[in-house]
């Protein structure tokens, strides 16, 4: 545990020390650094598979090696020649701020999911990627690189990054993540902190804000905060380039463009969007009465937006998935309450009176962005609820002017007592908010979607079983311990629809025979993987047998999905005999969850 918390730091600080060459500000060496590893990737990758070389890991590993101590040495260089001074006062304003959100995750959030199980289910088919990077398996579009993914919506950047501690350390990636997610909520919430400080030019709407984005968690598809994933971490380096825009060169501005765009493809877009507008604002310096114009068509266009949603819902995508992802304004109006409770539309009507009336530049563009983000994530169009992963910061910052304009003008005492009470209520509302979140994965007390149990088969499965190995599953089981183990199944949670239906039909067989023809029929979606020379593993547990209690309907479908462990009950386990008593299906593995069949 400890091991892997100091491993974690390696995602943000081999990208840094990469970018510390060209630059001394931190966000801007960071997207340097990832940009440069993006494109150290592939041409490694390129040159050894020119040359025929398959040692792709190590050489990675000598250059990320060597490139940190270089870069390490410069620093220590730089520090003796300029003997900076630690900002006390910085220290001290941001130690009560930390303590607090670490208390709010590890006490509130994690405080029935121990180290390492995971409450995000999107952590899987990261960890999956990576794992296959690391082994030099490398293209732009996802779906080559495994067929656990089935649409690019962003290319492999954000996995090669997340590779680097796996090559550099060759640890399994699952507790390193569990990390990871504490350090990206912590950063959303200095990120915060600074954005509504450069906005406001006050450390109580600094701290006021720090608090809300603390506890305010988006339980359904924009997850901004507590789940480190592709779309959460562009919305954070989006907000990170936007507080200090002034500071970028033309240059550099277009490299971080790539970076957001690689990062993730369509709320990347919106990202550059607001940054272009951004840089063009502090360029230009619109008038008052011009950006009093941009409010107004903000207000009247994301009226518009919202008011699509009595027309009809239109679905974007044409996957079964996108639509169960496009809902009705009534239910996006549940999920706001949810997340904010009365706050969001109480303050939030108090901060945009306040801006347009007196607010300066800097508040009536951030009004502007608040309202067309915010529009368009209540838009009646499938997945478009995502693009509040970004519209949250914003719209956050419009509650937090209201609170801060009725808070600032009292006497310190009342304002404190205002504060608190403030605290209190989000505190409670963000409570509520993920004990609904958690109650689908409770399982013998503990809140996760994988359990020690399948922890523990997945690294036996890596230690005893070559990563040719090709695992059959239900969707769930397959994409858990795909992630832990390393061992390539077809899809993971998102099986194509004829393996979906082989495991539903072999459901209904007791002739041995038919079930192992059937389960070697199957095959993976990339031709690369289906090597002439496998072992095949059939893994049945109580994932396994749930899943199988779906209807048809529902075991067709990506969106259903057993998301808990699950104990094999007696039934289950006379399956298990049953199999176990044939020659063609050889028992290399049983807990009291998941037994493994190596197929012969």
């Amino acid at each position: 545990m400890i091991i892997d918390f100091f491993i974690s730091l390696s995602f943000y600080f081999v990208p840094y020390l990469a970018g510390r060459f060209f630059t001394k500000n931190i966000i801007q060496a960071w997207i340097l650094g990832a940009f440069t590893w993006f494109i150290l990737y592939f041409f490694t990758a390129g040159i050894l598979n020119l040359f025929g070389f398959s040692n792709f890991a190590q050489v990675i590993r000598v250059l990320a090696i060597g490139i940190s101590i270089l870069s390490i040495f410069n620093i220590a260089l730089s520090f003796r020649k300029n003997k900076p001074r630690i900002n006390k006062k910085a220290i001290l304003i941001f130690f009560p701020l930390i303590a607090f959100v670490t208390l709010i995750y590890f006490l509130i959030w994690l405080r029935n999911t121990p180290y390492p199980l995971q409450l995000s289910w999107d952590t899987y088919e990261h960890i999956t990627l990576a794992n296959t990077i690391s082994r030099g398996k490398l293209s732009l579009l996802t779906s080559q690189i495994s067929d656990t993914f089935t649409f690019n919506s962003y290319s492999p950047l954000f996995q090669i990054l997340l590779s680097l501690p796996k090559i550099i350390f060759q640890r399994n990636l699952l507790g390193v993540y569990w990390w990871l997610q504490y350090w990206h909520y912590l950063l959303t919430i200095v990120a915060s902190f600074f954005l509504a400080k450069k906005i406001f030019n006050s450390n109580f709407f600094g701290f006021v804000s720090a608090v809300v984005a603390s506890l305010v968690f988006e339980s359904i598809m924009v997850y901004s905060s507590l789940f480190l994933i592709p779309q959460t971490l562009v919305a954070l380096i989006m907000i990170l380039i936007y507080i200090q825009i002034k500071q970028y060169r033309l240059i550099l501005l277009i490299i971080a463009a790539i970076v957001v765009f690689l990062m993730h493809y369509v709320v990347g877009v919106l990202c550059l969007s607001i940054l272009v507008v951004s840089f063009l604002v502090n360029r230009y310096n619109p008038s008052n009465g011009f950006l009093n114009k941009v409010v107004i068509f903000s207000t009247l266009l994301s009226a518009g937006l919202i008011g699509l949603n009595f027309l009809g819902r239109w679905q974007t995508l044409g996957i079964e998935e996108a639509s169960h992802f496009n809902f009705s304004l009534p239910q996006k109006i549940v999920f706001l309450f949810d997340w904010y409770g009365l706050t969001l539309f109480a303050f939030s009507l108090i901060g945009y009176i306040f801006i347009v009336i007196k607010g300066n530049q800097a508040q009536k563009l951030l009004l502007a962005i608040a309202l067309l983000v915010f529009g368009l994530s209540l838009a009646p169009f499938s997945y478009f609820l995502k693009f509040f992963v970004l519209g949250r910061y914003f719209v956050n910052l419009l509650l937090v002017c209201g609170i801060g304009v009725l808070l600032i003008k009292l006497p310190r005492f009342f304002r404190m007592v205002g504060f608190f009470w403030i605290v209190v209520v989000f505190l409670i509302t963000f409570y509520k908010n993920q004990l609904v979140y958690k109650e689908p994965l409770r399982f013998e007390n503990i809140d996760t979607q994988i359990s020690k149990e399948e922890v523990a088969a997945g690294e036996w499965l890596s230690l005893n079983l070559s990563k040719d190995t090709f695992l059959i599953s239900d969707p769930g089981t397959q994409y858990v311990l795909e992630a832990v183990s390393g061992i390539n199944t077809q899809g993971g949670a998102y099986m194509n629809l004829s393996t979906r239906k082989t495991l539903s039909e072999i459901n209904d067989l007791s002739n041995k025979k038919m079930i192992k023809e059937k389960l070697l029929n199957i095959k993976d979606q990339l031709s690369s993987e289906n090597k002439a020379k496998r072992d095949t593993i059939f893994v049945i547990g109580g994932r396994y047998f749930a899943w199988q209690n779906f209807s048809e309907k529902e075991k067709e479908s990506f969106f259903y999905n057993v998301w808990a462990p699950k104990i094999m009950t007696e039934q289950d386990s006379a399956y298990v005999d049953f199999l176990k008593s044939d020659q063609d299906f050889k028992l290399l593995y049983k807990n009291d969850e998941i037994a493994v069949f190596q197929i012969l």
